[in-house]
């Protein structure tokens, strides 16, 4: 397998101890999966999520594809089907399970007829971070809530703690930085 180099391009800074997980963290995408949270069960809702994913996959231009791409296959392999989680048991109506493995085996095709993702720079979630804060500070300060509270303590990765970092400095400039 190859290397996953992940850098930060504006601060010219490399960090060998991250991996590809980096790539997950980068605010639009983000924002998608908070908004897809909690709405697995019930076919209406798949079909939404799935849409909204499908809308994600082809917004972003062929030089994004691999990653978003990389993304959604993640957490569509994230997903119980009918398992027992900590939370217990999600049980979800035959349709809705196979409507959700059809789409998923679609965005597994995709995925490995794809290039691999091979590095992340930083500087696109920290672009994307000001955009965010510039736009819409209320639901960057939930995202960082969400993200930083929904994750267990002791399995804080690098790349998670990278992220947290980035919104904090964020948060705590109040914008006259980045006017």
């Amino acid at each position: 397998m190859a290397e996953f180099r992940v850098y930060d391009s504006e601060k010219g800074e490399e960090y060998p101890e991250q991996g590809r997980y980096a790539a997950a963290y980068e605010p639009v995408w983000q924002s998608l999966r908070e908004s897809c949270r909690h709405n697995w069960e019930e076919l209406p809702t798949i079909r939404l999520n799935c849409a909204r994913l499908e809308l994600y996959l082809h917004r972003g231009g062929e030089a994004e594809r691999p990653v978003r791409t990389w993304r959604v296959f993640n957490l569509l392999n994230a997903l119980p089907y009918n398992q027992t989680t900590s939370i217990g048991i999600h049980f979800m109506d035959s349709a809705a399970v196979d409507f959700l493995l059809a789409y998923a085996d679609k965005v597994r095709k995709e995925y490995h007829s794809l290039p691999r993702v091979t590095e992340w720079d930083w500087a696109i979630s920290r672009r994307n971070l000001i955009r965010l804060w510039k736009s819409n500070p209320t639901w960057l300060i939930y995202l960082y809530r969400v993200i930083s509270s929904d994750r267990k303590k002791p399995n804080r990765k690098p790349e998670l703690l990278h992220y947290l970092a980035m919104n904090i400095e964020i948060i705590n400039s109040r914008e006259e930085t980045y006017e």
